[in-house]
């Protein structure tokens, strides 16, 4: 992985030689973490939906039960 944006890191620089090594690192290292955490948090609403789903469903499975 770390070559991967190691060669990106480079192809930047080769387009815009202007450009700092070490601020297109910290870019690149900042866009991981919030694709992370984006990452997290869309596990935790798919986790939460779930958690409603079941309830929803076990809650009619037991009302039907109940009503036999």
């Amino acid at each position: 992985m770390k070559g991967d944006s190691s060669s990106n890191l480079n192809n930047a620089v080769a387009i815009h030689p202007s450009l700092d090594k070490s601020l297109l690192y910290k870019v690149y290292e900042e866009a991981f973490r919030y694709q992370f955490i984006a990452l997290a948090l869309a596990l935790a609403v798919a986790a939460a939906i779930t958690a409603i789903l079941v309830f929803i469903l076990l809650g009619k499975v037991k009302s039907h039960s109940e009503s036999k």
